[in-house]
């Protein structure tokens, strides 16, 4: 179902790019004839279409868990945006036909003719020639819709104003509605053709027709978030970002407990860890021994993160985790914090605690290195 859902979401998405393509060089060339007419009305689905693509762009994490109910709800909006612009085509179409019109006065981008009020919804009109004409009193062949008040175009080319700017400006507004499209596609496409599966001790990434192997010896942290409806896997090169789902999550916590990575918040997180001779705190600085000692002064700490894996960033950016669960208890954390702070306030540094007990997470940061 997942799969047939997907094709038919390439056909719903990737319609519009091809539309607003075509879009591009038929406003350019057609804009002051009458032969636009038929295109402009069919503009009346692209604005309630954009809204509609927008949600569900942003539904699609909701709508991979649960395909079948995505694919009516796309049903349900293309049905919304035929019956909205269908209506507004309603109000605007008639039969094109030519006729000389007595122009009394312009307003905006209506014109007083003593047949009544017309308005000019595309055609380019130069307003300073028409004025003249009104001055003169003479009359203007134009196309208009017959029962509506529209005027496609004027016969003479003399009432015709496209200047470059206004040419590169009506270009450049369809080419950003293109790119539209195009980052709703791409959006859309990634997550629903992205996914993964746990197989024989291995995590498979599925993304297009690419397949990518991860080992679970490989992997150093894994998170199952279902407040947040994300997944995350993490390897020392990269962090894979997944919408949570609940089979996907149990069969990761499974393949994690079978790779020895130990469970933290109820089994939201697993982490492979990592066995420290010793971890001791100095006078002036945090000292790591795993064979070989790597010493971390307090006053080059930037950052220091308790969830409750202690996290430590130096100044230069650089990174140490201390996942070792004899270190990892709010304790000693509180010890080693203590410790920062003093460095920082006798640097005269300013810094900023925030405190998060729903997901047991404490955070301190100098407020220099922030900005």
């Amino acid at each position: 179902m997942k799969r047939w859902v997907g094709y038919w979401l390439m056909f719903c998405f990737g319609l519009p790019i091809i539309v607003a393509t075509g879009y591009v060089l038929l406003h350019q060339r057609l804009l002051d004839t009458p032969d636009y007419y038929p295109y402009w009305l069919a503009e009346s689905y692209f604005y309630p279409a954009l809204p509609a693509i927008a949600l569900l762009t942003w539904k699609v994490h909701w709508g991979k868990r649960n395909p079948f109910a995505y694919f009516m709800f796309t049903l349900s909006l293309i049905t919304g945006v035929l019956y909205l612009g269908t209506g507004d085509i309603r109000e605007n179409l008639g039969n094109p036909v030519q006729e000389q019109i007595h122009p009394l006065g312009v307003v905006d981008r209506e014109v007083v003719t003593r047949e009544g009020r017309f308005e000019v919804p595309y055609f380019p009109l130069d307003r300073s020639r028409l004025l003249k004409e009104i001055q003169s009193g003479g009359t203007v062949d134009v196309t208009r819709v017959e029962g509506k008040g529209l005027i496609l175009s004027f016969s003479d080319g003399i009432y015709r104003s496209y200047s470059l700017l206004d040419r590169v400006l009506d270009l450049a507004l369809r080419v950003l509605s293109v790119a539209i499209f195009v980052v709703f596609f791409y959006v859309v496409m990634t997550v629903w053709w992205r996914d993964l599966e746990v197989t024989d001790g291995q995590i498979r990434v599925f993304h297009w027709r690419r397949v990518k192997t991860i080992p679970l010896s490989q992997v150093i942290q894994l998170q199952l978030d279902s407040w947040g409806e994300e997944i995350q896997v993490e390897t020392e090169e990269v962090i894979h970002t997944f919408p949570y789902d609940s089979k996907t999550a149990g069969d990761l916590a499974a393949a994690a407990k079978e790779a020895g990575l130990t469970p933290i918040r109820n089994g939201r997180r697993w982490l492979r860890t990592t066995q420290f001779r010793e971890i001791r705190m100095e006078e002036s600085r945090l000292v790591m021994d795993d064979g070989e000692e790597v010493r971390v002064p307090y006053d080059c700490v930037a950052a220091l993160l308790w969830d409750p894996v202690i996290q430590i960033t130096m100044l230069d950016e650089t990174d140490f985790v201390i996942t070792d669960e004899r270190y990892t208890d709010r304790a000693w954390f509180d010890e080693l914090s203590h410790k920062v702070k003093e460095a920082w306030i006798r640097d005269g540094q300013s810094y900023t605690v925030d405190v998060d007990p729903r997901n047991q997470r404490v955070a301190l940061t100098l407020d220099e290195w922030m900005e």
